[in-house]
């Protein structure tokens, strides 16, 4: 699921279990990761689905990606896309 490379092993652990849970549920699901400017403790993942309802993506990680931004202090924003979106990993 490495698309970005994280540097902090922390962060890359938590994306890494949120991508995972959304793949239990959506198995053909693919990311990208990347970093907004400025903030290394925040991450960026677009999830591309087959879901047509995003609301469904978010509720599998919405409370532990809360919970972490309150525990651990890591901001990762998830964005749930259609799978028909996906261009593939240039540029991600």
């Amino acid at each position: 699921m490495k698309l970005h490379d994280i540097q902090d092993g922390r962060l890359q652990e938590l994306v890494d279990e949120l991508c995972q849970k959304i793949q239990e549920h959506y198995p053909e699901a693919v990311f990208r990761i990347y970093p907004p400017d400025g903030d290394p403790k925040s991450i960026t993942v677009d999830a591309y689905t087959s879901e047509e309802d995003s609301f469904k993506v978010l509720d599998l990680v919405a409370r532990r990606a809360m919970d972490i931004l309150v525990d651990e202090d890591y901001y990762i924003g998830i964005v749930p896309l259609p799978l028909s979106a996906w261009k593939g990993p240039a540029g991600g």
